[in-house]
């Protein structure tokens, strides 16, 4: 495994050496080519830690998850997301919250990580009260893609994992059976993202958004910047990136209309 990765980081930097040999490049291009030979060698000094930690005794994949990009890739579900109740010295319920624990997305190709993308915290509802104690947070990250193509698309499917906070903080409570007043919505959801590497523009599509029988409009980005250097793409809303060599995972985190959480998806 070691010997494939490496080799396929050091194949795409000879390639992209040559391709900066071509004639009739423009300089702008020329200059995107260096800084992703730069970028693949960061890359590749960073798998080969990974693969070095493994060598020495850490988990290893079996073959069948040592597939590659063909049959390795693996979107899974991260983290916990539970209920908790405090009570009163009277025995009634003084509060109650949800708490994620690192709860999101978790992504791997051929059982090594490639990014993760979660919440973390708890969203508190004092009953008697009314008070609301919020300390959610969002994460991802993982092995960020040397560069993006200078051409073409692609598309990345995936799913998302959310918090809806609206004026009525009601939730669904699963083992009770019934609606419940709790502080907002843990909410599920699919993504679909698609890269127009050429125009340098990315779409943002989510949809199927529910939290028990509760469901959302679907939601939408067009036309995001996307930045050719670093991967990064998004607006005051929405901040993402690609993640592997060969550019198998997108991540991020969005914060619109009373909603914020994470994405994740895997190219296909």
């Amino acid at each position: 495994m070691k010997s494939r990765t490496i080799g396929a980081a050091l194949a795409a930097a000879a390639l992209l050496s040559l391709s900066a040999c071509v004639t009739g490049v423009d300089s702008e291009t020329k200059a995107a080519l260096k800084q992703t030979l730069e970028s693949v060698q960061e890359l590749t000094d960073l798998w080969q830690e990974r693969l070095d930690e493994l060598d020495a005794g850490g988990s290893k994949p079996t073959p069948e998850e040592d597939a590659g990009p063909a049959g390795g890739l693996r979107l899974d579900d991260y983290g916990t997301l539970t209920v908790d109740r405090t009570v009163n010295d009277k025995g009634n319920i003084d509060s109650m919250a949800d708490v994620y624990g690192n709860w999101g997305l978790s992504a791997t190709d051929g059982g090594y990580g490639l990014f993760e993308a979660y919440l973390s915290g708890e969203r508190r509802h004092h009953l008697l009260t009314g008070e609301i104690e919020d300390t959610i947070s969002y994460t991802y990250g993982g092995f960020p893609s040397p560069s993006v193509p200078l051409y073409g698309s692609a598309v990345w499917i995936g799913e998302v994992r959310a918090i809806h906070v609206s004026s009525e903080h009601f939730g669904y409570d699963a083992e009770a059976g019934r609606v419940n007043s709790i502080t907002g919505h843990p909410i599920q959801g699919d993504s679909r993202i698609e890269a127009d590497f050429s125009g340098r523009t990315v779409d943002v599509e989510f949809s199927a958004l529910a939290s028990g029988p509760h469901t959302w409009p679907d939601m939408d980005w067009t036309n995001l910047p996307l930045e050719r250097s670093t991967g990064w793409f998004g607006d005051a809303t929405l901040s993402g990136g690609f993640y592997g060599l060969d550019h198998q995972g997108v991540a991020g985190f969005f914060e619109r209309n009373d909603m914020r959480g994470v994405f994740g998806a895997l190219r296909e």
